[in-house]
């Protein structure tokens, strides 16, 4: 088991003049959903964020594979948040911060070869309440007795995508009250 918590893209908008050099005069191929709003130096910067944190996990990922655990190690990448800016989100409504689908909704890939076939979607509601469930289910362990979980397991959809989805549901999200 290994945690790797990222920071970026987030402020400071730093990132290393490798990546910086590239992209603060590029032209910028999306833009947010208020283009007059974007702070465009800050969405270079985040692009710029994000080719750096794409590298380093390409680093992990090559050391997972040159440790020979490739197989038996579940990646999980994901996001907590819309952007913190007014930046590309999708075309989403909304951005950190905001109960807005732009603000609430955010990648999240699991990576697992052999065992997860590569381009899976789960297309039931999900949250980071089910990280614990389903990772849980996938490591073959039980969670806690005695601790009520409001997340539910989605490792049958990931493991097979003709699994049926769990019932159905609503996640409510909230800001300040």
């Amino acid at each position: 088991f290994c945690y790797v918590a990222y920071n970026t893209p987030h402020g400071p908008m730093q990132v290393p003049d490798k990546y910086w050099d590239k992209y603060q005069d590029a032209k910028l191929q999306q833009h947010g959903t208020r283009r007059q709003d974007e702070m465009v130096r800050q969405t270079r910067a985040a692009l710029a964020m994000n080719e750096n944190l794409d590298d380093n996990v390409g680093r992990m990922l090559a050391a997972l594979r040159d440790g020979g655990v490739d197989d038996d190690t579940i990646v999980v990448y994901f996001t907590d948040n819309g952007p913190n800016g007014n930046r590309y989100n999708g075309g989403m409504k909304g951005m950190k911060s905001t109960t807005d689908e732009g603000g609430v909704r955010s990648p999240l890939f699991i990576r697992w070869p052999g065992r997860i076939a590569a381009g899976t979607k789960v297309k039931s509601i999900a949250g980071a309440i089910d990280l614990y469930p389903t990772l849980a289910a996938l490591a073959g362990v039980s969670p806690l007795e005695g601790k009520p979980l409001d997340g539910v397991d989605l490792s049958a959809q990931l493991l097979d995508a003709d699994a049926p989805p769990p019932a159905d549901r609503i996640l409510f999200q909230h800001w300040g009250g």
